[in-house]
């Protein structure tokens, strides 16, 4: 798994740096990749299955919802890495935890945009959001 989320998260090799060399000697791509899809996942089903307001049937609600869950995962993220590595003595500038959790943040908008696409029909008040 690590393997794979690290070709994700590096873009196909296109954005290795030492930082990328710990993170995957680490195993936390793993980690990075479970909180990217657990958080898409859940606040995606919070929208279409708990919250499920035919008030909440807008646009940008739906978007209201994919800002705050990437900026809980971005901060998750920086808290997770930084506090990994600080554990093991290892100190990067603040540019490199942030071109990570941008990366994060990035996939998990759209990992939100694919899970709404699949969970939306289920929903019964909210089917018609984002659009």
């Amino acid at each position: 798994m690590n393997d794979f989320f690290a070709m994700l998260f590096e873009f196909w090799g296109q954005n290795v740096s030492i930082l990328s060399d710990d993170l995957y000697d680490e195993g936390m791509y793993t980690n990075l990749g479970v909180i990217t899809i657990l958080l898409a996942g859940l606040t995606a089903a919070i929208y279409y299955y708990i919250d499920n307001s035919p008030r909440r049937d807008q646009w940008y609600h739906w978007l209201l919802y994919g800002g705050i869950i990437s900026i809980i995962a971005l901060v998750v993220t920086y808290i997770h890495v930084n506090s990994k590595f600080d554990y093991l003595g290892l100190q990067y500038i603040t540019a490199d935890y942030l071109n990570i959790c941008i990366t994060v943040l990035v996939y998990t908008l759209f990992t939100y945009f694919i899970l709404s696409m699949l969970m939306k029909w289920g929903s019964k008040n909210c089917r018609r959001s984002p659009f």
